[in-house]
């Protein structure tokens, strides 16, 4: 069988192994329901006194943030799974390929992340909308702000498979992500320190919060390109992190 058959089939097996487990449709599902609720909550709490003209987007982005860590939460645990259970052994004996078993694996994940939240974002903001008609739905902004989200949620979604892949420990995966994409953004800003601004800018979750919310955490001066640079370069080195561990050392 050629590499492109191989893969094809590996990725197969990968999807079914994602969806034929409860817990990812639980995690689905809780994320659907907390953002589909709260952007109710906010469309009839505020949607009245929403200023006419403008976008149900960036609203909508504190709980595409939301839906980010439920994804996220998924794609973790979907990439250290079968290290937990020891079901890794026969799946490089199927494909001893071990690049190949990476490949799909990430490909598979950051897939799932993206879609799922883009649907959750693009939910959000039609709820939101549905409540305050005198926003624009479609929009440059609405664009622009859909786009960022699409590369935070596939970044993420890297950045949790190849620390998953790292560590092939799901607590400390989970500890390594959410410490990169909420906690250190968050508690390194109130050290008040003039370099400390260079280091929380240069934290994926500093570029996730520019593409969500608008703004990055502090006083970090982001850019679109700068959120970008940061938020590939660290899912793509944690992903180089991971596919180096599987290849050169023992999968168990």
């Amino acid at each position: 069988m050629s590499a492109t058959g191989i893969l094809g089939r590996n990725a197969g097996a990968e999807w079914t192994r994602l969806w034929s487990v409860r817990s990812s449709w639980l995690f689905v599902l809780g994320a659907a329901a907390g953002v589909i609720g709260l952007s109710v909550f906010v469309g009839v709490s505020q949607g009245a006194s929403a200023p006419a003209g403008g976008s149900p987007w960036r609203l909508a982005g504190i709980f595409g943030l939301l839906g980010l860590f439920a994804i996220l939460v998924l794609t973790t645990v979907a990439a250290t799974a079968d290290h937990a259970t020891k079901s890794i052994i026969p799946t490089l004996q199927w494909t001893p390929q071990r690049a190949i078993v990476v490949a799909a694996r990430a490909g598979i994940l950051v897939l799932t992340a993206a879609c799922l939240g883009l649907v959750l974002m693009t939910a959000a903001s039609l709820v939101i909308w549905v409540f305050a008609p005198q926003l624009t739905f479609w929009s440059a902004e609405g664009a622009a702000a859909l786009a960022g989200a699409t590369l935070v949620y596939a970044t993420g979604g890297l950045l949790a498979v190849g620390l998953g892949l790292a560590t092939r420990n799901t607590a400390a995966a989970l500890t390594s992500v959410f410490a990169l994409m909420l906690v250190l953004p968050l508690i390194l800003q109130a050290f008040p320190l003039d370099w400390m601004v260079h280091v929380i800018g240069g934290l994926p979750g500093s570029g996730a919060f520019f593409f969500l919310l608008g703004e990055g955490p502090g006083d970090t001066r982001m850019t679109a390109s700068s959120s970008s640079i940061v938020l590939i370069a660290w899912s793509v080195a944690a992903l180089a992190a991971g596919t180096w561990r599987l290849l050169r050392t023992d999968a168990t």
